[in-house]
Order: structure tokens, then C-alpha cells, then sequence
């Protein structure tokens, strides 16, 4: 059975060319009700400030709901859409997240002459443990932030980018709740590829 992929349409972020991606690879897609919560995925994109997301969420009710859906529904977050995973944030002023996955976001350091925000393809190292991510291991995806998710516990990170030789958190999970800095639906037929895979898995 085909699964079915909601979509959080908060105001920020390119949602379209997410649901043509899903649409193309065959999913149900449709985006978020209060009143529906028929679906098998949450999916979290977002492109812009933590600290203005947040402030969405909070006028929206969107914290609470969010847990509220994570006690029994999968979610994966996108781009800014992880980052809102965690405890806080501290772009602009501190803000809060959502706080399902310990941690906080921070501008990234800008050590050995990185230049922000980090824009392009990077490879990515995957979690050997996680043998459905096993062939994407060292491929490159589609990265666009100045931000960075900083995890308490490093046995929520399930892979990594580098830059100028810095580690860089790529992607994260908690149970049922999945988070990736890059954005697989700009990244080509890998990214694709990889977009299916983890839907299928997480």
C-alpha cells in the first residue's frame, strides 16, 4: 500500500517542488488539516530563520500539535524543518523548537575560511549502521544553511557533511522522527532516490 506524506505548510519554504518530487516518485501527498490526520509521514520543510518559524508555530499552535503527532505518526524534518526539531535556536534571539530531539542550532563557526552560508552539492558520510543508507554513503546532495543542529546525545546523528575540513551534522533521529539538513528533492536523481528510501524505512 501506497504510504501517504503529509506535508506542514507554514509559510516558509518551497512545499511545491517537494510535492512534485513525492507525486513523481508515486506518493499521496496532501497537505496539513487539523481536522485530517489521515496520513502515514509528517514531513517539515522549511527555507529561512529558525527564530520566525518559531514564532509561527507558537501563533499557530503548532508545538503542541507536532508532539501531539509524534506519539504515533512518523516525521521527518527538511532543511530549516530539522533544525525546528530540536530544543532551540539561536538564530536572530533565542527561540524555541519543538523539542523532540535534544539539542540546539547554532550559526556555523567560521573556522579554516568557511564562507556562509554553505551553498552547493557535499558529500555526505552515512551511519554504516543503517544498512538501507549504506549506497548513498560519500554521494553528494544539495546543501543551502548557515545554521547547524548540535545534538546532546551524538547517537541522534546518523550522518555528516564536511566543509573545509569541519564536521558538519547532516541528519538526525530519534524513534520515529528523522531530520536532514540537506534537501534531497534538489539534489538530482540521488536525492530521489534517497527521498523514497528513507520514507520507506523511517
Amino acid at each position: 500500500m501506497t504510504k501517504k506524506i503529509c506535508i506542514l505548510n507554514y509559510g516558509l519554504g518551497n512545499i511545491l517542488s517537494l510535492k512534485n518530487a513525492l507525486n513523481y516518485l508515486g506518493y499521496r501527498v496532501i497537505f496539513f488539516d487539523r481536522k485530517n490526520q489521515n496520513f502515514d509521514l509528517l514531513l517539515i520543510p522549511g527555507v529561512g530563520s529558525f527564530h520566525k518559524a518559531s514564532l509561527i508555530f507558537k501563533k499557530q499552535n503548532l508545538f503542541k500539535l507536532i508532539t501531539s503527532i509524534s506519539k504515533d505518526k512518523k516525521i521527518l524534518g527538511i532543511c530549516l524543518g530539522m533544525q525546528l526539531l530540536m530544543t532551540k535556536g539561536y538564530e536572530i534571539k533565542t527561540s524555541k523548537g519543538i523539542n523532540l530531539i535534544k539539542g540546539e542550532v547554532k550559526q556555523i563557526k567560521k573556522k579554516n575560511n568557511i564562507k556562509l552560508p554553505i551553498v552547493g552539492y557535499k558529500k555526505v558520510k552515512f551511519d554504516k549502521k543503517i544498512k538501507y543508507l549504506k549506497k548513498f554513503n560519500n554521494k553528494k546532495f544539495y546543501f543551502n544553511h548557515s545554521y547547524h543542529v548540535l545534538t546532546k546525545n551524538k547517537f541522534d546523528n546518523f550522518c555528516y557533511s564536511k566543509e573545509r575540513g569541519n564536521k558538519i551534522i547532516a541528519g538526525i533521529r530519534k524513534k520515529n522522527v528523522f531530520g536532514i539538513q540537506f534537501h534531497p528533492e534538489k539534489s538530482g536523481k540521488i536525492g530521489l532516490n534517497f527521498l523514497k528510501e528513507i520514507i520507506e524505512n523511517i
